[in-house]
């Protein structure tokens, strides 16, 4: 964590386009990650600037936690951690000790079973991904069901 930690220090010291950006419109929905002991829960992120780390992952054979339309009242209310796949969890663990409370994964974010929802949210996901003040590639998971390695 402190080698990742030196380099947004690097990043936000060195790089002019980094030191002048302001913190962009939060995607339509993100994780608010609260703290440790407090479980994260879905929230609205429209009209709110806020930094936000956005979760970059295979979904593979094994069918994650998703938000669907008959649990996002209960995924508002809060999503326990122990619910959460293994990667998933660790990308809360991240985000919190980087300081940073909004965490966008895409299986939470996006109403699933919303074909609404999933041709609004996908037109986005380009200026979700840019738009990231961190971006968590979980390239060596085959799903969510592995932990950061």
């Amino acid at each position: 964590m402190s080698r990742v930690k030196g380099w947004i220090e690097t990043c936000l010291g060195e790089h002019k386009i980094c030191q002048s950006s302001s913190p962009p419109v939060l995607p339509t929905r993100v994780l608010h990650v609260g703290s440790e002991g407090v479980d994260p829960r879905l929230v609205s992120g429209e009209g709110i600037e806020a930094s936000y780390i956005a979760l970059s992952w295979r979904w593979g054979s094994t069918l994650p936690l998703r938000t669907l339309g008959e649990n996002m009242e209960e995924h508002q209310r809060g999503i326990a951690m122990s619910s959460l796949p293994p990667l998933f969890r660790d990308a809360v663990v991240v985000s919190r000790k980087l300081g940073c409370k909004y965490l966008w994964v895409d299986a939470l974010c996006i109403i699933q079973d919303s074909s609404r929802d999933w041709e609004q949210e996908a037109a986005k996901m380009t200026e979700v991904y840019s738009n990231a003040w961190v971006m968590i590639a979980a390239d060596s998971c085959k799903d969510c069901s592995q932990e950061l390695g």
